[in-house]
């Protein structure tokens, strides 16, 4: 079913950090913001580098005129204005590791009884949940039984920019043409995400194994501008957690952004 969805602006930034739409990844939801401030800035150059070198590790290439998930990193990049300097800097001082490094997922029950998924990319997966050992507790987060992670659903994402044609539309007129856009390009959902006062972006939920052939559908059939794709996961059951909780929930978000293998990190957090 499709439905309307408007994320609101809020001082010049979107209303990501204190009641962001729960279920995305904290790290993501802030991916098109415009005006961010150096230290949001410097912490999307930080996950784009971080993709870069796991599109190096997986496409087991430097190359990306043969490493098409690099291109795709590296064109998502460039797309956030991340200075070309830096990604030729990834690009040079990223070596292919020759252990069989791959993805793993953690789940977690954090503070508040939150939900909270950790998506990491290491040959060392014991010494990664070693170094998360050294903080969990502390930040009242332990291990989630197995299974935890049902709770989400793994959707792909293709982000677009508004067409022109539906600059001056109201909210419920864009919602209702590119529902059916997404009908016939094979996607799931539509989001409209306000960006800053002038400008919005469409966002398509689709299966994830449909990523390339919806944003190929929106970009040939309708004209769209696709700004990124990717696949992430979707919380379908939320829990609301105080300020206290709440805090000591980013506190532990910081740590984890200071592990170099965790590359994505996803709740069911919704906040009052």
């Amino acid at each position: 079913m499709f439905r309307f969805i408007k994320l609101t602006q809020i001082n010049g930034l979107q209303n990501y950090v204190g009641k962001r739409f729960a279920g995305h990844s904290k790290w993501a939801n802030i991916k098109h913001i415009k005006g961010l401030k150096d230290a949001q800035k410097a912490q999307n150059f930080t996950r784009m580098s971080r993709l870069i070198k796991v599109a190096i590790q997986e496409g087991k290439s430097t190359n990306p005129d043969s490493n098409t998930k690099l291109a795709q990193a590296i064109e998502q990049a460039k797309r956030l204005n991340m200075p070309v300097a830096s990604i030729q800097n990834v690009l040079k001082t990223s070596q292919i590791n020759k252990n069989e490094a791959k993805k793993h997922l953690l789940e977690l029950r954090g503070p508040g009884g939150c939900i909270i998924l950790v998506e990491l990319f290491t040959d060392n997966l014991t010494k990664c949940k070693q170094m998360l050992a050294t903080f969990l507790k502390k930040l009242n987060t332990k291990y989630a039984d197995s299974g935890a992670k049902h709770i989400f659903e793994y959707k792909g994402i293709v982000d677009c920019e508004l067409q022109s044609s539906l600059e001056n539309k109201s909210d419920e007129e864009i919602h209702g043409t590119c529902i059916e856009h997404a009908i016939i390009s094979g996607a799931e959902d539509v989001e409209i995400i306000q960006i800053d006062e002038k400008t919005k972006l469409i966002r398509f939920i689709c299966d994830p194994n449909q990523i390339n052939a919806v944003a190929g559908s929106l970009e040939s059939d309708f004209d769209y501008v696709c700004t990124s794709k990717s696949a992430e996961y979707f919380a379908k059951q939320f829990v609301q957690i105080n300020d206290e909780d709440l805090s000591t929930y980013e506190k532990l978000c910081e740590k984890l952004e200071s592990i170099t293998e965790v590359i994505n990190v996803y709740d069911n957090v919704q906040t009052v």
